[in-house]
C-alpha cells in the first residue's frame, strides 16, 4: 500500500506505509533518485530492470539518518518512463 505525499523539497513522494509494499512511479526526465531514511528499523531496498534485480541497497544504519540518497539511475536523454516495483 503506497501514500503519496507532495511536501517534499517542492516535489512529491510515494512511501509505503505496510512490509513488503511497492510502488509504481511515472515520470518524464532523464534521472530517478530514491531519497528514505536509514537506521535500525529498515530493511533492504531492491531495485528491478525487468525481472532482473540490479540493485540490493541494505537500509539498516545503527542511527536514524533522514533525506539519504539510496540510489539514483540516470539515462542520457529525456523521456517519459515507468518504473514498477522499483523497477526501472
Amino acid at each position: 500500500r503506497g501514500v503519496w505525499s507532495s511536501a517534499y523539497s517542492g516535489g512529491s513522494a510515494r512511501y509505503a506505509t505496510t512490509a513488503g509494499a511497492s510502488a509504481t512511479v511515472t515520470f518524464t526526465g532523464r534521472s530517478i533518485a530514491f531519497v528514505t531514511t536509514t537506521g535500525p528499523s529498515r530493511g533492504v531496498l531492491k531495485v528491478y530492470r525487468g525481472t532482473t534485480l540490479v540493485a540490493t541497497v541494505d537500509l539498516w544504519r545503527p542511527t536514524t539518518s533522514f533525506r539519504v540518497l539510496a540510489w539514483q539511475k540516470t539515462w542520457a536523454t529525456s523521456a517519459t518512463r515507468s518504473c514498477a516495483r522499483a523497477s526501472c
